[in-house]
């Protein structure tokens, strides 16, 4: 079975927060209880990390008040090996509120913000892989809880696509999606700091309208992580527009 451990970042629009973007990692479940052993010993080596959140990482506040870049950078790469060690599949998907707004949203609803449409995504690609595969292996979806509105809205886009897709792709998902509390579970700690870095990176390539990127050790080391990456252009949100209204798939 692989289990799927998703976060997002970028909640609410404003001339700093540009991007919504939704991330984490797939890897099979003996993989991540071996992982958070490793995770486990590295956050407990000095200096100490007893929780992990990339804008904290970032600021250098937070739980890493008091650290230097260097002794940050050192701890982060050396957990971010860990999924590359584990084989983890990185997944990412980015869409930009102007466009996001402008072609998909409604007053109200699932559609008010994009929480449904990355999930769709995610979930889809992840279901196209796995029916491919010969293993054909089980999908396990975890989210970061704490939002009234994502976690409704996430429950709703998987009801309409368990109503839509075939069923040899939605009999390999594992009961609905679950949402677990962050601060104990470290797979979603580094789908958070994924997420964080993939949206700034989004936001440095649309500040300045070119191939700059984010400039930073810890995203380096992320983006050896093997996996997908997607942002949703406004030709794919019209897509997804057209299809979902052919089909007759509302959230």
């Amino acid at each position: 079975m692989l289990q799927v451990f998703v976060d997002d970042s970028g909640r609410g629009e404003n001339r700093d927060n540009p991007v919504f973007v939704l991330a984490g990692y797939a890897g099979r479940a003996r993989n991540w209880e071996a992982a958070v052993d490793d995770w486990q010993r590295i956050m407990r080596k000095k200096p100490r990390l007893d929780y992990l959140k990339g804008k904290e990482a970032a600021a250098l506040n937070g739980n890493f008040t008091g650290w230097t870049a260097k002794d940050r950078d050192a701890k982060l790469a050396e957990m971010v090996a860990v999924l590359v060690k584990y084989r983890m599949i990185a997944i990412s998907v980015g869409v930009s509120y102007a466009d996001f707004n402008r072609i998909l949203a409604k007053q109200a609803g699932p559609m008010k913000n994009p929480y449904a449409l990355t999930f769709a995504h995610v979930v889809v690609w992840m279901l196209d892989s796995a029916v491919k595969k010969q293993s054909r292996e089980r999908l396990e979806l975890i989210f970061d809880q704490g939002v009234i509105g994502r976690e409704r809205n996430i429950n709703a886009a998987y009801k309409g696509m368990m109503d839509h897709l075939p069923k040899t792709m939605t009999d390999l998902l594992v009961g609905r999606p679950r949402f677990g509390d962050d601060k104990y579970l470290l797979a979603l700690q580094m789908a958070d700091l994924f997420a964080w870095h993939s949206r700034r990176d989004y936001y440095e390539q649309l500040q300045s309208r070119s191939t700059r990127r984010l400039e930073s050790n810890t995203w380096d080391a992320l983006r050896r992580v093997q996996g997908k990456s997607l942002y949703l252009k406004p030709a794919d949100l019209e897509e997804f527009k057209r299809r979902s209204d052919a089909r007759g798939f509302t959230f």
